[in-house]
């Protein structure tokens, strides 16, 4: 039987309410399953213009991430009472995905969980009604079985429990034991916070703070300089002043990667990796906040990524970057593009995201062990092209936000041990105690925090100096 106080906060909903909830899962369920789409995404196109109650809304925000968070789980209890799963209409598998995760963690009558679903199933095929029922009547008698152990000590259970796939709890155990892996898991049972940063270029802090309280909801000061905690998060993200690009969301830990990073006005930096820009945007605000600019160039390997990071830089009134499409794993690609040799290379790598998964309740079952040694590899290459376009007594500095060690400390450790990386030297990551950030390691060049409860992301950064050249005699 499950522990009352691992169980998810749950949403009691009405017998007859709901149908309207249920519509929009099974849209969104299927958007993300058939065209590889981000749940919050999908959710948000559905939902849009909407006119129907609040709690309609609430109910299908819940079943629609709650399932896709849950997916495998779901699917295993599935595949209890289904003789070939595989074989099963997709969308049909989806109403009762929809249907199991409902039974599971929300307070609905059992009966009327069951009856709706049924209906569902017959919209979408009217002779899988009554395979519906039978299976999630059985669905219902497991329930109060469920997580099938006892999640307190069992690690399984309680990867059951939060929806992980077994073989990440197991990973996460084997890093860093299995009561970490636990409180990791525990730490997706709830939303994640959400933080904003200050953007300079727009306005004051002041302004920023007072605009967002005219909406109801207010900033709370955290961390590093310019960081900010939205307190409620959804009022204060629909507040005129975040719309406008006064202040834009960045996880705490990645605001405090950026404002340890050794730039300075004056400094050339390229920023590999740039993607939509954000940490463009808070490398040179932590420039100004010294006292000037940087000469930023980003470099990106989508062009398309670039055209939106130039016009977003425009939007929010960020001088002073150049942005450009480069393969940055190819040096001649990436130095002829650039221009030369910079001050500061920061590697924003690919990666698993495995830091993040509170934000992408889908990308946990989409992610296998494949992907982090190929993200991984892909790392290094970023990494020891970027290091060969520093100047001597210039830094790179290494980002990711994933946990794991393959894609953190030893693509780091064996760029040191290359001819490359032997011109390089770990150098501290400073980090103050007053920006109150929990952190497993800020010393010898390495920074890196783990998901917790009402806490930051998961995120890992090292900073390398290239050793200066010899002074002449």
């Amino acid at each position: 039987m499950r522990s009352s106080h691992l169980g998810r906060g749950k949403m009691v909903v009405g017998v007859m309410s709901g149908t309207y909830a249920r519509k929009i899962a099974l849209k969104v369920v299927g958007r993300v399953r058939r065209d590889g789409a981000w749940a919050h995404e999908a959710l948000a196109s559905e939902l849009k213009g909407s006119t129907a109650e609040t709690r309609e809304i609430a109910l299908a925000t819940r079943l629609a991430l709650g399932t896709l968070e849950m997916g495998g789980v779901l699917d295993e209890i599935l595949a209890r009472h289904l003789s070939a799963p595989d074989r099963l209409q997709p969308q049909l598998m989806d109403v009762l995905r929809i249907a199991t995760y409902e039974l599971l963690f929300l307070d609905t009558p059992a009966h009327a969980a069951v009856h709706q679903a049924v209906e569902l199933a017959g919209a979408v095929n009217p002779r899988a009604k009554a395979l519906a029922n039978a299976v999630l009547r059985k669905v219902a008698k497991d329930a109060p079985d469920f997580p099938f152990g006892d999640p307190e000590v069992e690690l399984s259970a309680r990867a059951r429990l939060r929806g992980f796939p077994g073989w990440l709890a197991d990973r996460l155990a084997a890093k860093s034991g299995v009561q970490c892996a636990m409180d990791f898991m525990d730490a997706h049972a709830s939303s994640a916070p959400v933080y904003v940063s200050h953007n300079p270029f727009l306005g004051e802090e002041d302004a920023l703070i007072e605009m967002v309280r005219e909406s109801g909801a207010d900033l709370l000061k955290c961390g590093p300089p310019g960081c900010f905690r939205c307190d409620p998060p959804a009022l204060a993200l629909a507040s005129t002043a975040i719309a406008a690009g006064r202040g834009v969301v960045v996880d705490m830990a990645a605001q405090a990667i950026v404002a340890m990073a050794p730039i300075e006005p004056g400094m050339r930096v390229a920023d590999i990796g740039a993607g939509r820009g954000s940490k463009t945007l808070l490398m040179q605000a932590n420039a100004l906040r010294k006292g000037g600019l940087a000469e930023i160039i980003a470099v990106d390997l989508h062009e398309f990524k670039v055209e939106v990071l130039r016009n977003r830089m425009r939007d929010l009134g960020v001088p002073k970057v150049t942005a450009i499409r480069a393969d940055a794993t190819d040096f001649d690609e990436l130095i002829s593009a650039t221009g030369g040799p910079v001050d500061v290379a920061f590697v924003d790598a690919p990666c698993s995201g495995a830091g993040t998964l509170r934000r992408n309740p889908e990308k946990r079952w989409r992610m296998n062990t494949a992907d982090i040694s190929r993200l991984a590899a892909l790392g290094a290459k970023l990494l020891d092209s970027a290091a060969r376009l520093v100047r001597p007594g210039g830094f790179v500095v290494y980002s990711t936000c994933t946990v794991f060690s393959e894609e953190n400390d030893q693509v780091v450790d064996d760029f040191l041990s290359t001819s490359t990386g032997e011109e390089f030297v770990k150098v501290d990551l400073l980090l103050p105690a007053e920006w109150s950030l929990i952190s497993s390691a800020a010393q010898e060049g390495v920074f890196a925090t783990w998901p917790s409860t009402d806490g930051p992301d998961g995120h890992f950064a090292a900073a390398l100096r290239r050793k200066p050249l010899p002074t002449a005699l």
